[in-house]
């Protein structure tokens, strides 16, 4: 992960917190950009810094925490959601999958589990990224010219990319 990933974290537990900022200041490329404790908070750390990841903790209660996100996701799609919490309770984990979670991690995190999902994210930003332009060529009717014009064309660009 060469150009690193920063985090923000809503978690309201102080013991669980030292543990994930010992965990993800031990992994290579990631940074905490922001921490939160208050749900009601989140809304506003998200629109003012820039991350990748928001980490959220779901415990005490999952269904306030899980009520902020779909709002987060809508009006930031590029932010990848993390969700962690003690309960695997199917439920929790299908309705946090459905409101656009993409990783949920059991506690306590296991780095390797942890850092498999920030390379997944990162993966994905990769095949995001655009690989080049079309450019489409079109004619009214045979004979024009087009195919000619599409094939010169091709082998110009291909000339210019590579030179």
């Amino acid at each position: 992960m060469a150009s690193g990933v920063r985090f923000i974290i809503l978690n309201a537990d102080d013991v669980f917190g030292a543990q994930l900022r010992g965990t993800l200041l031990k992994l290579d490329g990631v940074r905490i950009a922001a921490e939160v404790d208050q749900p009601a908070m989140l809304a506003q750390i998200v629109h003012q810094v820039s991350a990748e990841i928001l980490l959220m903790n779901l415990d005490p209660d999952p269904r306030l925490v899980l009520n902020l996100v779909a709002d987060l996701i809508s009006s930031h799609p590029a932010l990848s959601v993390f969700a962690t919490s003690a309960s695997t309770d199917g439920q929790i984990v299908i309705e946090a999958m459905r409101k656009g979670v993409k990783e949920f991690l059991p506690k306590p995190l296991d780095p390797q589990t942890l850092w498999e999902a920030i390379e997944r994210v990162a993966h994905r930003r990769s095949e995001e990224a655009p690989q080049g332009k079309l450019i489409t060529i079109l004619s009214g009717c045979g004979g024009q010219g087009s195919t000619m014009l599409a094939t010169n064309l091709a082998v110009e660009l291909a000339d210019v990319t590579q030179g």
